[in-house]
């Protein structure tokens, strides 16, 4: 009830046997309840800027391991791309996942998941075919999916899935980071898997199945 409705109901209350006093006592029931709302929506969204602010300075400090790290650079251009149009920190973190056990630890051991245990290699450069994949790197593929759902729901506020759906529906960047890292896995364990195809498959995990999980 609006607060003109209430007053609208005081001009009439002698006539319907609504006493002023109850209508005080209404008001003051409808500001304690209003207060109430008022009050769990600051705390949802301190929560929500906690847990933000959590996730950037947890990118902050892998991101200064990663650039010390040289062997990451082909990564670095389009990391920074996605970073710069907006992608939420955490979902980048999630995608990095794949080629940094350390963040894949982290966002397990946040989301309380066993950690992972990774150590293929082929012997020598393949190329790449789903059907012939090693099961073990099936698994690594899977979990870093799993990563990824993971970290999202680590913010279940409205305004961010809205701009992890609108990143995944639209943006061009995100792909091709995502592209870039699928590309950058496979090739530290010897597999060669064209642009093409990787980004093909990139789509299908974004659009198929974790889109459809938001």
């Amino acid at each position: 009830m609006a607060i003109n409705d209430i007053w609208y109901d005081v001009d009439w209350a002698d006539d319907s046997g609504l006493s002023l006093w109850n209508m005080s006592e209404q008001i003051s029931e409808q500001y304690k309840e209003n207060t109430k709302k008022t009050q769990a929506k600051v705390q949802k969204t301190r929560k929500d800027e906690k847990k933000a602010k959590h996730q950037d300075l947890l990118l902050a400090k892998f991101l200064v391991k990663i650039l010390i790290n040289k062997s990451y650079d082909p990564l670095l251009p389009s990391l920074f791309r996605a970073f710069d149009n907006g992608i939420p920190s955490n979902f980048i973190l999630g995608i990095m996942s794949l080629v940094y056990i350390d963040i894949s630890n982290t966002i397990r051991d946040d989301c309380r998941i066993e950690r992972i245990n990774f150590s293929f290699h082929s012997q020598e450069m393949v190329n790449f075919s789903w059907e012939a994949l090693p099961q073990e790197v099936k698994d690594r593929i899977n979990s870093w999916v799993e990563d990824i759902h993971a970290v999202i729901l680590l913010n279940p506020s409205k305004v961010y899935t809205k701009r992890v759906i609108a990143s995944i529906e639209s943006s061009s960047d995100l792909y091709a980071f995502i592209e870039k890292v699928f590309v950058y896995f496979l090739w530290e364990v010897n597999i060669y898997i064209t642009d093409k195809m990787a980004g093909e498959y990139t789509a299908f995990i974004l659009k198929k199945i974790i889109l459809p999980k938001l």
